[in-house]
């Protein structure tokens, strides 16, 4: 018979050895054996495994990113080049912008793009009109890459066809760099401008990090014959050698970095702003001297933007307060005569509209909006203003009525950083963080343009660029004269955008007759 403490030993043995072992055959199944299919190459049949470069790990959402500009580049291809540069999104894109799609892993066939439904255009607008064939994927395909031919980053962006009036084509253009601007200002310079009506030199203002505003100066020589008033400068190779740019004045006052400068229409005034919440209005004197008119302190945070209307002395500004003020000279001094409130976040870009003392004035701001205001009337001499006799103004009373006429169709997904207005066609562009560029078209009414305070006005969508500077921002767009090969400016515009990549993209936009 045995005795209880044998049987006592027996057990005491036995289950802890039993557990061993569960724990043991647990931690080689699980570090041994599943090792080897623990990472197979994403819908690989077999389940080879492949090691990582770099030991990456990528993110979902970068796949997603991708795959959302490119969807004829397969998922999987998409891991497996993350995978081999580190998780670059950036690296990725530029691969397929420059080879037209991905290799796919091993065990997988290439994606075919025949069978695969295009994308349909939606309700948001009207998509830009094709003028070249498509390269990269099947005739049926219309991915970013064959619709605007990416692969090259040149040409034309392809599309499908509008079949309604007032469609728009659309392509990119090479150009040249005639001039560079150096030195001067110690920090980037945030923002330049032309100043208007000028003879025989060109003249630019620019506003830097610096806190300060320079003045820039060029000669201009003997025009190319034909049109004067529209004739260009000769280059070098027009028998005239080009003048240098001479940085002729520096404007201190601002206590923070400049963000804005604006000339006034007959380039008497020049206007500043600042991370400093001010406004400065300068006034042009003989010998390159420039006097402070007026320091208009309103806003209550960084001041963004300023532009002046294209007929009257009136003054807009766009800050991070959320709100646009307007500034008017009243006697002898400059005040704050209008208030635009109804956007939710910054109001980042401003512009005006060249319809004379009616024209109106278009925002976009960080609430992914853009919105058209127009003045109701003026009342100036109804209600004047009595303002102490001070060089700086906290002035709050309004001299003119101003309201929001119209939000544009809404299709940017993120902040908008810059709206310009068209002052020959008439069309608003857009462009912000999501690396789109929308082109706006008021739409008419009896093929008349909306006369001053009538309803508010529709506006459509002709045109729409995504990833117009690959994965990076744009922080700025412009519409430009268009000057032909000799050096004459023609009635026809561009449109120009600049991004964070350094680049600056020049589109052509022809309005079709048709």
């Amino acid at each position: 018979m045995s005795s209880p403490s044998s049987e006592d030993a027996v057990g005491s043995i036995g289950i802890p050895q039993l557990i061993f072992c569960a724990i043991v055959i647990a931690l080689v199944y699980r570090f041994v054996i599943s090792s080897d299919q623990a990472h197979p190459i994403a819908g690989s049949a077999n389940g080879e495994r492949r090691p990582r470069a770099n030991n990456a790990v990528v993110s979902a959402d970068a796949i997603e990113a991708i795959q959302t500009m490119f969807p004829q580049v397969s998922i999987a291809a998409i891991r497996l080049d993350l995978e081999r540069n580190g998780g670059s999104v950036e690296a990725t894109t530029e691969k397929i912008l420059s080879e037209g799609t991905l290799p796919e892993p091993p065990g997988i066939p290439s994606r075919q793009a025949a069978g695969t439904p295009s994308p349909q255009s939606g309700s948001r607008g009207q998509p830009v009109r094709a003028t070249s064939s498509s390269t990269g994927t099947s005739a049926g395909y219309t991915d970013l890459i064959t619709r605007y031919n990416l692969n090259s980053k040149l040409g034309t962006f392809l599309s499908r066809p509008n079949p309604s009036d007032g469609d728009l084509t659309l392509s990119k253009k090479n150009d040249k760099a005639i001039s560079t601007i150096e030195g001067g200002h110690k920090r980037s310079i945030r923002s330049l401008a032309w100043k208007p009506n000028t003879k025989n030199e060109s003249v630019i203002a620019t506003a830097s990090f610096d806190s300060t505003t320079g003045i820039w100066h060029r000669e201009e020589h003997e025009r190319a014959p034909g049109n004067k008033e529209n004739s260009a400068v000769l280059d070098s190779e027009g028998k005239e050698e080009e003048e240098e740019w001479r940085f002729a004045v520096v404007l201190d006052g601002h206590d923070s970095e400049v963000k804005s400068v604006a000339w006034s229409a007959g380039g008497s005034f020049l206007a500043t702003c600042s991370r400093d919440k001010s406004v400065w209005i300068w006034e042009e004197m003989e010998g390159d001297n420039y006097e402070t008119i007026a320091v208009l302190q309103d806003h209550s945070q960084d001041v963004k933007m300023v532009v002046w209307h294209p007929e009257d002395e009136l003054l807009a500004s766009a800050s991070y307060d959320d709100t646009i003020r307007l500034y008017k000279e009243d006697v002898d001094d400059w005040v704050c005569c209008a208030v635009l409130t109804g956007h939710t976040s910054t109001v980042w870009s401003i512009s005006f509209e060249n319809a004379g003392s009616a024209s109106r004035l278009a925002s976009a701001s960080d609430d992914q909006t853009a919105r058209v205001w127009k003045r109701k009337s003026r009342i100036a001499a109804m209600k004047p203003v009595v303002q102490q006799p001070s060089i700086i103004k906290q002035a709050e009373d309004e001299t003119e009525d101003w309201e929001e006429e119209c939000c544009l169709p809404k299709v940017h997904s993120r902040t908008i950083y810059s709206i310009d207005w068209s002052k020959n066609t008439g069309l608003i562009a857009t462009a912000g963080g999501d690396g789109l560029i929308i082109v706006y078209q008021e739409i008419k009414i009896d093929n008349l343009q909306p006369q001053f305070g009538s309803s508010s006005p529709e506006w459509k969508i002709v045109a729409q660029i995504p990833a117009a500077h690959g994965v990076h921002e744009i922080n700025s767009v412009a519409w430009c004269p268009k000057w032909d090969n000799e050096g004459l400016k023609t009635k026809e515009e561009v449109l120009l955008s600049a991004g964070d990549d350094g680049v600056v993209n020049v589109f052509e936009f022809e309005t079709d007759s048709s």
